[in-house]
């Protein structure tokens, strides 16, 4: 692919997941020229074939080998190209809890990431709990458990609208699952014009 060597933006993003994606987004809604450089390649709904021996050295970082650093260490598959980790993991999405929030209003002055901030990259990704129906029984199960035991839970918020399988990594090749790269790029896509 040639492409020139001097691209003008006014901001540019690096990595297309859940964070460049929705950063991404954000401001070419707002009116910005925005660049988004992602480590992988283009990817659709037609890469994720179900088959780990295709899709791991294909759609991760390392074959989905990179592993933490601790005791144990443990396994963090990455994923490469537009949607990032997004694009293979099966979905689920958590809000950064409160107490990360105000570290970084404290440290950094990030001050607006409310609920409603949240609420309306849901929106976007089209996330929802998945229904009880769907969960399964183990799901059912467990859940009981922490009922009886007082502790709060539910079942998972994913972004899999229209999703007819159990909560899986692999509903994205049943053509389920919405990555951020399906979702929150298309704003960001189309090159900036050239300023004078």
């Amino acid at each position: 692919m040639n492409l020139p060597r001097l691209l003008r933006a006014d901001a540019c993003v690096i990595g297309s997941g859940a964070g460049g994606a929705v950063v991404a987004a954000e401001l070419a809604e707002g009116g910005m020229h925005v660049i988004v450089l992602e480590e992988g390649g283009e990817r659709s709904r037609a890469d994720a074939t179900g088959r780990p021996r295709d899709m791991l050295p294909r759609l991760y970082r390392d074959g989905g080998q990179v592993a933490t650093l601790g005791r144990p260490p443990l396994l963090l598959p990455l994923g490469v190209g537009t949607g990032g980790t997004t694009f293979v993991n099966s979905g689920t999405c958590f809000r950064t809890p409160p107490d990360v929030l105000e570290r970084w209003r404290a440290e950094h002055g990030i001050e607006a990431l409310g609920p409603e901030t949240f609420e309306r990259v849901e929106r976007a990704l089209g996330v929802a709990e998945v229904p009880a129906a769907l969960a399964g029984r183990n799901a059912a199960v467990i859940r009981r458990g922490a009922e009886r035991l007082g502790w709060s839970g539910g079942y998972l918020r994913r972004n899999a609208a229209g999703a007819r399988a159990p909560a899986c990594a692999r509903s994205a090749a049943r053509r389920a699952r919405s990555s951020t790269s399906a979702r929150c790029t298309s704003p960001a896509r189309s090159p900036p014009e050239r300023r004078s």
